[in-house]
């Protein structure tokens, strides 16, 4: 910041006090990268042995009022900017016309420096948009399941009336029972990442019957289940929550055990964690 004692301001150091002094009025601040060593830049020395200070000070302001009005001004209100900086016109005017430091059409006047970091920097609001939206995607798809927890000493549900037929085979035996071994041989042989199956309390054999019955009693299903839950990075714990499916979790309701089946938690191409836009877009950060 450049400070200035009011005792020794000159004429044209008051008015360059004046041009900062906006600097400071916007309602929100924003702040642009330049060339540090600027100042000696062939067309600035030459501003600043005509005008001073004072020229250089209207230079920045002018290049900020480029940033505020998206890389173009027009030349029609020269004078109005003039005024607004509470600077000499024809100084102004200089800095814009004479010294080949804008570019204009006779209609608008711009900076090719400026309008490259302006196009660098909605490129960058781009990329982090696209990030954004990435992990919004990526969240949306790989929504963590609610688990219902079984408890041990809870009481059974009540299985429907249809479950008192007898039925044959697909994973039932006589007198409206389940062949729960078949079913934990199933679950052992294709979910070996899994914890293992040590006891079926009757809370879980309650779960199993009534899945069972949604699924028409075929174990042919429950393997596929049981399959897919296994290829699943995401069941598996491969994920940002670090959240991993049970044998529970899977009987637990009439949805989970349909949302594998229907491939909900299968492999995706993106992969969950910070994306590599998230990468990207720090990257180009740095290099402002």
């Amino acid at each position: 910041m450049l400070f200035l004692s009011p005792g020794l301001l000159p004429d044209r150091g008051i008015k360059l006090q004046n041009f900062l002094n906006e600097l400071t009025m916007a309602k929100e601040t924003y702040f642009f990268s330049h060339d540090f060593n600027a100042r000696n830049d062939p067309k600035l020395v030459a501003v600043q042995q005509k005008y001073g200070l004072e020229g250089l000070g209207a230079y920045w302001c002018i290049i900020e009022n480029l940033y505020e009005q998206n890389g173009m001004l027009e030349v029609s209100k020269v004078g109005a900017l003039a005024y607004q900086l509470h600077g000499d016109a024809k100084m102004i005017k200089d800095v814009v016309f004479e010294f080949g430091l804008f570019k204009n059409d006779g209609q608008f006047y711009w900076s090719e420096s400026v309008n490259k970091r302006l196009k660098k920097r909605a490129n960058i609001a781009d990329k982090r948009r696209q990030a954004a939206q990435s992990r919004w995607r990526l969240e949306e798809q790989t929504e963590e399941p609610q688990e219902s927890p079984v408890p041990e000493d809870s009481t059974p549900d009540q299985p429907s009336s249809q479950q008192s037929e007898e039925v044959v085979g697909n994973g039932k035996k006589k007198g409206n029972d389940v062949d729960f071994k078949a079913v934990v041989e199933l679950y052992q042989t294709h979910c070996p990442s899994y914890s293992a199956i040590v006891k079926l309390s009757d809370a879980r054999k309650n779960k199993i019957r009534i899945r069972l019955e949604e699924m028409q009693g075929s174990l042919e299903t429950l393997k596929e289940v049981f399959v897919k839950m296994e290829a699943s990075k995401f069941c598996r714990g491969d994920n940002q929550r670090g959240w991993k499916a049970t044998f529970d979790w899977l009987f637990a309701n009439e949805k989970n055990w349909v949302k594998v089946l229907e491939g909900n938690y299968d492999n995706k191409n993106v992969k969950p964690g910070p994306t590599s836009n998230d990468q990207q877009v720090n990257d180009i950060w740095k290099d402002q």
